[in-house]
């Protein structure tokens, strides 16, 4: 799987690639723009979980993140991102299967976990970036 390079700068590239062409069928059921702007200007870290509601790992997976919400509230926004309603910014993420876990800090990606893990990773990974100072754009990481 084709992953986001680590490090990644998202508001310039995420605004020049999302907008697209609205049509009336586009408006009304891809505002991937609208999710990629709360992404980039979020003021704190971002777990973004790319699921389906027909996917069985991430239906598994959802207690999980929930939990991390939960524990992380007012230090991590946790945002659920369904691909079959928001196609454009999956397309963008190369989501190429589910779940995947990105975690976005200072408009940068700086951890991604594919597929369903134990708890443990996700809390690394979310302890870890939490602990990053600064600008993430120079102390990224990706798995």
């Amino acid at each position: 799987m084709r992953t986001l390079l680590p490090g990644l700068l998202l508001s310039c590239v995420l605004y020049a690639s999302v907008p697209i062409a609205q049509t009336a069928s586009t408006a009304a059921s891809d505002s991937s723009q609208e999710l990629a702007k709360e992404i980039v200007e979020s003021p704190v870290p971002v777990l973004v979980d790319f699921w389906a509601p027909w996917c069985m790992p991430c239906l598994v997976l959802n207690p999980v993140v929930k939990d991390i919400e939960k524990t992380y509230a007012g230090r991590v926004r946790v945002m659920k991102i369904n691909i079959d309603l928001h196609k454009t910014i999956a397309n963008y993420f190369r989501i190429r299967s589910i779940p995947a876990i990105f975690l976005v800090k200072d408009a940068t990606v700086v951890k991604h976990i594919p597929g369903v893990q134990k708890k443990a990773v996700y809390v690394a990974a979310v302890e870890e970036v939490l602990a990053m100072k600064g600008d993430s754009a120079t102390g990224g990481t990706t798995r």
